[in-house]
Protein backbone atom coordinates (compact mmCIF):
# COMPACT_ATOMS: atom_id res chain seq x y z
CA UNK A 1 0.00 0.00 0.00
CA UNK A 2 1.67 3.08 -0.72
CA UNK A 3 2.03 6.37 1.30
CA UNK A 4 -0.13 8.78 1.30
CA UNK A 5 1.02 12.42 0.61
CA UNK A 6 -0.02 15.56 1.54
CA UNK A 7 -0.55 18.04 -1.82
CA UNK A 8 -1.32 21.74 -2.59
CA UNK A 9 -4.86 21.11 -2.01
CA UNK A 10 -4.56 19.56 1.46
CA UNK A 11 -2.80 22.48 2.51
CA UNK A 12 -5.01 24.81 1.21
CA UNK A 13 -7.85 23.31 2.85
CA UNK A 14 -6.44 23.72 6.10
CA UNK A 15 -5.86 26.95 5.74
CA UNK A 16 -9.24 28.10 4.31
CA UNK A 17 -10.47 26.15 7.45
CA UNK A 18 -7.72 28.10 9.56
CA UNK A 19 -8.94 31.23 8.01
CA UNK A 20 -12.51 31.36 8.37
CA UNK A 21 -11.56 30.13 12.53
CA UNK A 22 -9.84 32.95 13.17
CA UNK A 23 -11.86 35.29 10.79
CA UNK A 24 -14.33 35.52 14.60
CA UNK A 25 -11.14 37.52 16.58
CA UNK A 26 -12.16 40.15 14.05
CA UNK A 27 -15.75 40.20 14.51
CA UNK A 28 -16.49 42.64 16.77
CA UNK A 29 -13.40 45.34 15.93
CA UNK A 30 -12.60 44.99 12.24
CA UNK A 31 -15.79 43.61 10.47
CA UNK A 32 -14.32 44.26 6.90
CA UNK A 33 -11.52 41.71 7.81
CA UNK A 34 -13.90 39.73 9.36
CA UNK A 35 -16.26 39.68 5.90
CA UNK A 36 -12.77 39.23 3.93
CA UNK A 37 -11.22 36.59 6.32
CA UNK A 38 -14.38 34.35 6.60
CA UNK A 39 -15.17 34.71 2.93
CA UNK A 40 -12.18 34.58 1.19
CA UNK A 41 -11.08 31.28 3.72
CA UNK A 42 -14.40 29.59 3.28
CA UNK A 43 -14.53 29.90 -0.59
CA UNK A 44 -10.71 28.57 -1.14
CA UNK A 45 -11.73 25.42 2.19
CA UNK A 46 -14.79 24.52 -0.25
CA UNK A 47 -12.68 24.97 -3.04
CA UNK A 48 -9.85 22.74 -1.62
CA UNK A 49 -12.34 20.20 -0.40
CA UNK A 50 -13.54 19.90 -4.00
CA UNK A 51 -10.47 19.02 -5.45
CA UNK A 52 -9.31 16.67 -2.84
CA UNK A 53 -12.97 14.76 -3.42
CA UNK A 54 -11.87 14.62 -6.86
CA UNK A 55 -8.29 13.17 -6.77
CA UNK A 56 -8.37 9.96 -7.99
CA UNK A 57 -7.30 8.38 -4.41
CA UNK A 58 -8.43 5.47 -2.27
CA UNK A 59 -12.48 5.97 -0.54
CA UNK A 60 -11.06 5.38 2.60
CA UNK A 61 -8.98 8.85 1.96
CA UNK A 62 -11.56 10.72 0.99
CA UNK A 63 -13.70 9.55 4.06
CA UNK A 64 -10.95 10.78 6.25
CA UNK A 65 -11.05 14.16 4.85
CA UNK A 66 -14.88 14.32 4.89
CA UNK A 67 -14.15 13.14 8.64
CA UNK A 68 -11.88 16.02 9.24
CA UNK A 69 -13.95 18.64 7.54
CA UNK A 70 -17.10 17.80 9.64
CA UNK A 71 -14.70 17.57 12.71
CA UNK A 72 -13.29 21.23 11.91
CA UNK A 73 -16.90 22.56 11.34
CA UNK A 74 -17.68 21.49 14.54
CA UNK A 75 -15.07 23.11 16.12
CA UNK A 76 -15.95 26.15 14.11
CA UNK A 77 -19.28 25.56 15.68
CA UNK A 78 -18.08 25.55 19.34
CA UNK A 79 -15.63 28.07 19.37
CA UNK A 80 -17.38 30.74 17.58
CA UNK A 81 -19.12 32.32 20.81
CA UNK A 82 -15.32 32.38 22.30
CA UNK A 83 -13.77 33.77 19.50
CA UNK A 84 -16.89 36.39 19.03
CA UNK A 85 -16.69 37.54 23.12
CA UNK A 86 -12.40 37.79 22.43
CA UNK A 87 -13.16 39.73 19.56
CA UNK A 88 -14.70 42.52 21.79
CA UNK A 89 -12.54 42.28 24.93
CA UNK A 90 -9.58 42.90 22.70
CA UNK A 91 -11.47 45.90 21.85
CA UNK A 92 -12.23 47.14 25.04
CA UNK A 93 -8.80 46.34 26.14
CA UNK A 94 -6.91 48.11 23.30
CA UNK A 95 -9.22 51.62 23.66
CA UNK A 96 -9.61 51.28 27.75
CA UNK A 97 -8.19 54.01 28.28
CA UNK A 98 -10.40 55.96 25.76
CA UNK A 99 -13.82 54.61 26.66
CA UNK A 100 -13.22 55.07 30.09
CA UNK A 101 -12.62 58.56 29.72
CA UNK A 102 -15.40 58.68 27.45
CA UNK A 103 -18.03 56.52 29.78
CA UNK A 104 -16.94 59.00 32.75
CA UNK A 105 -17.81 61.80 30.94
CA UNK A 106 -21.36 61.09 29.78
CA UNK A 107 -21.76 59.37 33.43
CA UNK A 108 -21.47 63.57 34.64
CA UNK A 109 -24.45 64.36 31.72
CA UNK A 110 -28.07 64.28 31.59
CA UNK A 111 -30.22 62.98 28.40
CA UNK A 112 -29.59 61.27 24.80
CA UNK A 113 -26.30 62.76 23.14
CA UNK A 114 -24.78 61.32 19.91
CA UNK A 115 -21.64 61.67 18.89
CA UNK A 116 -21.40 60.48 14.65
CA UNK A 117 -19.09 61.52 12.29
CA UNK A 118 -18.24 65.20 12.40
CA UNK A 119 -21.59 65.81 14.42
CA UNK A 120 -22.72 65.81 17.80
CA UNK A 121 -26.90 65.65 18.21
CA UNK A 122 -27.89 66.64 22.08
CA UNK A 123 -30.91 66.39 23.04
CA UNK A 124 -30.06 66.99 26.75
CA UNK A 125 -27.75 69.23 28.72
CA UNK A 126 -26.22 71.47 26.50
CA UNK A 127 -22.28 70.67 25.65
CA UNK A 128 -19.73 73.42 24.34
CA UNK A 129 -17.90 73.40 21.44
CA UNK A 130 -14.88 72.41 23.16
CA UNK A 131 -16.55 69.41 24.73
CA UNK A 132 -18.40 68.44 21.18
CA UNK A 133 -15.00 68.66 19.67
CA UNK A 134 -12.89 66.01 21.94
CA UNK A 135 -16.06 63.43 21.70
CA UNK A 136 -15.21 63.84 17.86
CA UNK A 137 -11.93 63.11 18.33
CA UNK A 138 -12.38 60.83 21.16
CA UNK A 139 -14.99 59.03 18.68
CA UNK A 140 -12.12 58.98 15.93
CA UNK A 141 -9.33 57.50 18.17
CA UNK A 142 -11.18 54.46 19.54
CA UNK A 143 -12.34 54.17 15.31
CA UNK A 144 -16.35 53.65 15.79
CA UNK A 145 -19.16 54.83 13.78
CA UNK A 146 -20.68 56.10 16.63
CA UNK A 147 -20.87 57.06 20.61
CA UNK A 148 -24.54 57.20 21.58
CA UNK A 149 -25.41 58.57 25.36
CA UNK A 150 -28.20 56.60 26.54
CA UNK A 151 -30.36 56.55 29.99
CA UNK A 152 -28.43 53.99 31.81
CA UNK A 153 -25.02 53.67 29.83
CA UNK A 154 -23.31 54.59 26.41
CA UNK A 155 -23.48 52.23 23.38
CA UNK A 156 -21.08 52.21 20.93
CA UNK A 157 -21.70 51.10 17.28
CA UNK A 158 -18.60 49.58 15.97
CA UNK A 159 -20.52 48.21 12.41
CA UNK A 160 -23.76 49.31 10.66
CA UNK A 161 -24.80 48.16 7.40
CA UNK A 162 -28.79 49.63 6.45
CA UNK A 163 -30.65 48.91 9.23
CA UNK A 164 -27.99 45.89 11.32
CA UNK A 165 -26.14 47.67 13.66
CA UNK A 166 -23.25 45.59 16.03
CA UNK A 167 -21.79 47.52 18.74
CA UNK A 168 -21.11 47.33 22.78
CA UNK A 169 -22.71 48.95 25.53
CA UNK A 170 -20.90 50.38 28.84
CA UNK A 171 -23.72 50.04 31.71
CA UNK A 172 -22.83 52.33 34.52
CA UNK A 173 -25.02 49.45 36.52
CA UNK A 174 -26.02 46.01 35.74
CA UNK A 175 -29.11 45.98 33.37
CA UNK A 176 -32.14 44.40 34.94
CA UNK A 177 -34.97 43.14 33.44
CA UNK A 178 -35.07 40.56 30.25
CA UNK A 179 -31.99 39.47 29.06
CA UNK A 180 -31.26 40.71 25.64
CA UNK A 181 -27.37 41.47 26.40
CA UNK A 182 -24.30 39.54 26.56
CA UNK A 183 -22.36 39.48 28.80
CA UNK A 184 -18.64 40.12 27.44
CA UNK A 185 -16.44 41.73 30.61
CA UNK A 186 -16.90 44.05 33.51
CA UNK A 187 -19.75 46.60 32.75
CA UNK A 188 -19.34 45.70 29.29
CA UNK A 189 -22.36 43.87 27.46
CA UNK A 190 -23.19 43.23 23.83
Amino acid sequence: MAKFKLTVRHYLFLAGCASVLFSLLFFGRRQEVYLLMLLAGGLIACAAFVAILADRVSLRIKATWTAIALCLVLVQQWTEPLFIKASYVLFIRKNAKDLEAINRFFERKKGPVSVLRDTVFVKGEPLSAEEQKRLLEARKKVNVIGIYRLKQGVYYELWGFLDERMGITYFYRKPNGPKPYQHITGAWFR
